[in-house]
């Protein structure tokens, strides 16, 4: 797993572009949605993944297999924060859908 930060400004633009404007032909998008709470706060994660760019980032980054968005977002009492995470993975959907059964985690 590759998180584009700072280094890679050109790279996070790319996807933030892509999961803010996604093509209206776009076949494959998936979700999913954790929630918790302890330590005086409720934290979400929401997660939106697609195989759409590989063909693009493949020669950079080869071994891709799909790009993903994270939302994280903490409460605590009258504060919250939000943050956007933007990277790509060499985990194939198939293997990420396993992945969230085995640990028990629900999907929507």
């Amino acid at each position: 797993m590759l998180v584009a930060k700072g280094n890679q400004s050109i790279l996070r633009e790319d996807l933030r572009l892509f999961f803010r404007e996604p093509p209206a032909d776009c076949r494959d998008w998936r979700t999913g949605r954790t929630c918790g709470s302890g330590h005086g706060r409720v934290e979400s994660r929401e997660i939106v993944a697609s195989t759409e760019l590989n063909d693009f980032l493949a020669k950079p980054w080869p071994g891709i297999a799909q790009v993903f968005r994270l939302r994280r977002r903490i409460c605590k009492e009258l504060v919250c924060t939000q943050e956007w995470v933007y990277g790509f993975t060499s985990l194939s959907p198939k293997l990420r859908d396993f992945s969230f059964r085995q640990q028990g985690c629900r999907k929507p």
